[in-house]
């Protein structure tokens, strides 16, 4: 099967980090210099099919590391948030079942590259719905991850020592995605040095695909004029029957007083764009 084209999303943190900027989160001490290539996959594959792939692990550090491989499910949250679930939480769209890979441990140098195969064999009983799980590569030196994440991926993120390397299978052919629009929200924020202006855009995919957005906010004056404009980065993630929440701060605006009106587009794949709108009031 021909894998589709590697996302830009989601880098997902312990601390509230954006993936826009990309890079890695750190947690308590310095992460050991890890690097994977790429950062997920994106297959398309039917029940009945199999699929073959591979990532690279460099060690940018200058001492061996140990590095061990796990797999696990997980879920985003409203914020794009990276959430791992408990071990045997059941979960409709896990992959972690069809999913092998090798090996599971491995030495490597400073300066080398490990090479980390997997397999995806998906049964003909399998539900004609997309499925994902993720692998972890962690450094032997600390044990411990956590299950908490923070805003947004290129999928490589730090855990605690550990980065996530994601999976996701889907059915082929061009994704039939359905998704509605919530009351988008804006509010001024006051404080002693400046005045920012915090949107939501809340968003809910009610398919059973993975919607891939493209999303921007602007602020308009009454004369239609463009005050304001933010693009998130490309292709944020909404899964199937889940909602989003899509949100950015303005930070210190300079809004004289008078009505504004603040839209919001997503292109989420689908015969068209949505749009919606509220209006600020500024004193």
């Amino acid at each position: 099967m021909k894998p589709m084209s590697k996302f830009r999303i989601i880098v997902l943190g312990l601390l509230l980090s954006v993936i826009a900027g990309g890079g890695l989160v750190v947690y308590g001490q310095t992460a050991p210099p890890l690097v994977l290539n790429p950062m997920n996959d994106h297959v398309q594959l039917s029940p009945g099919e199999s699929y073959q792939g591979s990532f690279l692990i460099t060690n940018e550090g200058n001492e061996l590391r140990t590095v061990v491989i796990d797999l696990v499910d997980f879920r985003l949250t409203e914020g794009g948030s990276f959430k791992a679930l408990e071990e045997g939480q059941a979960y409709d769209y896990s992959l972690s079942d069809y999913v092998t890979f090798s090996p599971g441990t491995v030495e490597i140098e400073a300066g080398d590259t490990a090479e980390i195969r997997y397999s995806i064999d998906l049964p003909g009983e399998a539900r004609p719905i997309p499925h994902w799980s993720a692998l972890i590569v962690r450094a032997e030196e600390n044990s411990e991850t956590t299950q908490q994440g923070s805003e947004s991926i290129t999928f490589q993120i730090n855990l605690n020592f550990s980065y996530v390397f994601a999976l996701f299978q889907h059915l082929p052919g061009p994704p039939s995605v359905t998704g509605q629009l919530d009351q988008l929200t804006a509010s001024l924020l006051e404080n002693q040095e400046s005045t920012d202006l915090n949107v939501e855009v809340p968003f809910k995919n009610t398919s059973e695909a993975i919607a891939e957005i493209n999303a921007y906010i602007e602020i308009r004056d009454v004369s239609g004029d463009r005050v304001y404009r933010y693009d998130f980065s490309p292709d944020k993630l909404a899964l199937p029957q889940s909602k989003r929440i899509f949100a950015h701060t303005f930070q210190d605006v300079d809004l004289d007083s008078g009505r504004y009106l603040v839209i919001a587009v997503l292109d989420y794949g689908g015969s068209h764009n949505l749009a919606g709108q509220t209006v600020l009031n500024v004193n």
